[in-house]
């Protein structure tokens, strides 16, 4: 990945994602990264970018404050491919750095 494709994936997941450690393996915890967008676009542009994780639909629930939206997620969820992600984004993503004091 690009410096430009790099800065420009670590505002994304700044802006509008989530970093966050899992703990459903009390013995060695994980992290996941991920964000929502309804602009497939800016989806397709992480998975363009970073060729690992999943995308996937969240559909709206009725009558609920966003009723007529269609929310979109990636995220990456292996640990070994949320290692060299945070590596690359990290000038410029503070969740990034998250990770990385982990290791």
């Amino acid at each position: 990945m690009s410096l430009v494709e790099a800065a420009a994936l670590g505002m994304l997941i700044e802006a509008e994602g989530t970093v966050v450690r899992t703990a459903l393996d009390r013995v060695k915890p994980h992290w996941e990264i991920s964000f929502c967008n309804s602009d497939l676009e800016l989806i397709s542009m992480a998975l363009r970018l970073t060729q690992v994780g999943r995308v996937y639909l969240k559909k709206p629930s009725p009558g609920g404050i966003r009723s007529n939206y269609l929310m979109w997620t990636w995220g990456c969820y292996a640990q070994a491919n949320i290692e060299d992600l945070a590596r690359q984004i990290s000038p410029y993503c503070m969740k990034a750095r998250r990770i990385l004091a982990s290791l």
